[in-house]
């Protein structure tokens, strides 16, 4: 799954990555005054850095393309105002400009920026490096900081607000949700007989899945490195459904515990600080947006 982040949401975790990094010898530069100079701030080092988050999806041509007029864009910026911005660098020289990304995808980014940096050592700007370099990182590029980040969270999720039952049952009638699909499965989950029982037990299934999207989005917003490595544990676990569901013996109750036991695991492990009340959660809001988008089944010809 891609992490779709927002400008603002980027910028904040590309400053506490790169203060955790550089410490005090990091500075951002605010761009509410003066315009944007096409930098996120810089290093007393002479390191120059530009965060930027292009909407998704995107393919891989089209992600390439984002980062190259990004980057082309900004170092035009950056000739522009060279000025102003090796001021602020002094006494050091501007030594390598970089852009923190998401993602990259497509190594064509990183010859661009060799042929944008050549253009700018030929120019012989004052306050430029004539050794002057421009890299593309990821938050892959700072583990180091991304544990520590990590390390000094205790996350304290505040209380998540389902809605009322009316709200319930007006998800459950709506278009969003292929509730249809939900209650086929959970059919084959309650006891022969108790049919009647589906309405209730669809109910705590959509509670289920509406808190589990709240927190998530609550876990990206405020803690986005523990929220990506969460969808990394899920996904690792959804990898290995297709197979199980072929080969497993359970019975369909049997079966949504075993699953609900790894994820909620996977959860606690991902995201250590978090209560375990609230990893449960995230769990049984993935097996419900499993049951409903269809990962996760109980097949009656082998009752798994």
């Amino acid at each position: 799954m891609t992490a779709s982040w927002s400008g603002d949401e980027w910028q904040d975790y590309c400053r506490e990555l790169l203060a955790a990094r550089h410490g005090a010898h990091y500075q951002p530069v605010p761009d509410t005054v003066a315009g944007d100079w096409g930098i996120e701030g810089y290093t007393s080092s002479g390191t120059v850095y530009q965060c930027y988050a292009p909407e998704e999806p995107l393919t891989t041509d089209q992600l390439y393309e984002k980062h190259r007029d990004k980057m082309t864009a900004d170092l035009g910026k950056l000739r522009k105002n060279v000025a102003e911005i090796a001021s602020l660098v002094a006494p050091a020289e501007i030594e390598c400009w970089v852009l923190l990304v998401p993602r990259v995808e497509d190594k064509k980014i990183l010859e661009h920026a060799a042929k944008k940096a050549a253009e700018i050592r030929a120019m012989q700007l004052p306050g430029i490096s004539h050794a002057f370099v421009v890299r593309v990182h990821t938050s892959a590029d700072f583990p180091t900081e991304r544990r520590q980040l990590d390390e000094a969270l205790c996350i304290a999720i505040p209380e998540i607000d389902v809605g009322t039952e009316d709200d319930i049952a007006m998800l459950a009638a709506g278009d969003e949700l292929d509730v249809q699909t939900l209650d086929d499965k959970l059919t084959r989950l309650l006891a022969n007989g108790r049919e009647d029982d589906l309405p209730v037990l669809r109910a705590e299934f959509l509670r289920f899945y509406v808190e589990g999207r709240q927190l998530e989005e609550w876990v990206r917003r405020h803690h986005p490195g523990l929220w990506e490595r969460w969808q990394h544990s899920r996904e690792g676990v959804k990898r290995t459904l297709k197979t199980t569901q072929l080969t497993a013996q359970d019975l369909p109750r049997e079966r949504l515990g075993s699953v609900l036991k790894v994820l909620d695991e996977s959860a606690a492990s991902a995201l250590p600080k978090l209560m375990s009340t609230d990893a449960t959660s995230l769990a049984w809001g993935t097996i419900s947006s499993w049951l409903i988008e269809c990962p996760l089944d109980f097949s009656e010809a082998i009752d798994v």
